[in-house]
């Protein structure tokens, strides 16, 4: 009796998210909405994706009809919205794209998906470099109102989204496994923080669906696609962050690169891209001079009210003498002898105080 009963105006909604559960391709969805204009129920439809989809999803489908308003209430307790190719809200660069996804679940505020961004990626073992250079870029890009996107990882990915939130602006981090399954688990917490503070979170894939090595990789073309230019920080000679490059190009999108020691293996991929004809990225400049009309509009900078002098002149000075050294301690003794702190102190501050300031979170652990 529920597949007959007719489901009104949401009809295009609900039909995308019952396709979508049933893990429906972008072809076969575009098929089947393209003969359903007039139609609002299920049985007037039921021949038209039969003759579309196998036989097994055509199976899950009609069960997903059944439960549809079950579905819809869950996800809305979750504060879970989607939308869906035939909304308003669907950002017109996601359109343009091969492969383009024609549903989204997200968390959060579905406003800023259209806005100007850049994605931020990277090794997910990087260097303090690496670290330094993702927070300089993220905070540099949120204090001029461009929204930053990365994939929720560990490392670079990570450290977008954090130095982005605590620079007062906005991130969007797309995901490569459903809301129920959040990896990494660690960034739970701070999955919230972004939801409550304005910022964006989006999925391709439903809850419930088991997570699967290949579904990270599909992701990042979403990640590439939402953008309007990527920055590469780190990366390997074989790095899966090649992967988004690689869709970025396909997507005729501009990409960056941020220099790195020749030495470094994290720096194979990066350097090699800027061989190869990616723009070398120094400065926010590099990348706002690219997109001559888009507005960057500056923001008031977030303060650190719980940073001393002391420290602020520590970070400074760890910022103009290279804060990559630190890991081989390199850096401590041109510190030592532009503010004169007993060694062992210094040692404790810098680290200390650089990840409290870069990475957020590390001095509340210390």
């Amino acid at each position: 009796e529920s597949l007959s009963t007719n489901i009104g105006g949401d009809f295009m909604r609900k039909l995308a998210l019952i396709l979508h559960r049933a893990e429906v391709t972008t072809r076969e969805y575009l098929e089947i909405t393209g003969k359903s204009y007039g139609v609002f129920d299920y049985l007037s439809l039921k021949e038209d994706i039969k003759n579309v989809v196998s036989g097994n999803k055509a199976c899950i489908i009609e069960k997903e009809f059944e439960t549809v308003e079950e579905t819809l209430t869950s996800m809305n307790e979750r504060g879970i919205g989607f939308i869906t190719w035939h909304d308003s809200e669907f950002p017109e660069n996601l359109r343009q794209i091969p492969d383009p996804p024609y549903l989204l679940y997200y968390m959060g505020c579905i406003d800023i998906i259209d806005s100007f961004s850049i994605s931020i990626i990277g090794s997910r073992s990087p260097t303090v470099y690496g670290i330094f250079a993702a927070s300089k870029f993220s905070r540099e890009l949120a204090l001029r109102s461009v929204v930053t996107v990365s994939g929720f990882a560990k490392g670079i990915d990570t450290e977008c989204h954090k130095s982005t939130h605590q620079a007062g602006g906005k991130t969007i981090a797309v995901l490569g496994t459903s809301f129920d399954n959040i990896y990494p688990r660690s960034n739970i917490k701070f999955l919230s923080e972004l939801i409550n503070s304005g910022s964006l979170i989006l999925s391709e894939y439903p809850v419930g669906i088991e997570s699967r090595p290949y579904h990270f990789v599909k992701r990042n073309r979403i990640i590439s696609g939402i953008s309007y230019g990527t920055l590469v920080i780190e990366a390997g000679e074989k790095s899966g962050t090649l992967t988004t490059v690689d869709f970025a190009l396909e997507q005729g999108k501009t990409v960056f690169a941020v220099p790195g020691n020749i030495n470094s293996k994290n720096s194979f991929g990066t350097n090699n891209l800027i061989k190869y004809g990616a723009k070398p990225a120094t400065d926010i400049q590099d990348i706002i001079e690219e997109f001559p009309d888009a507005c960057f509009v500056q923001n008031n900078q977030k303060k650190d009210s719980s940073l001393s002098e002391t420290e602020k002149m520590i970070i400074n000075t760890l910022n103009d003498k290279g804060v990559q050294n630190i890991e081989k301690n390199l850096v401590i003794f041109p510190i030592y002898r532009y503010i004169k702190l007993k060694y062992n102190e210094l040692r404790k501050k810098a680290k200390i105080i650089y990840f409290r300031e870069e990475r957020g979170n590390a001095a509340k652990d210390s």
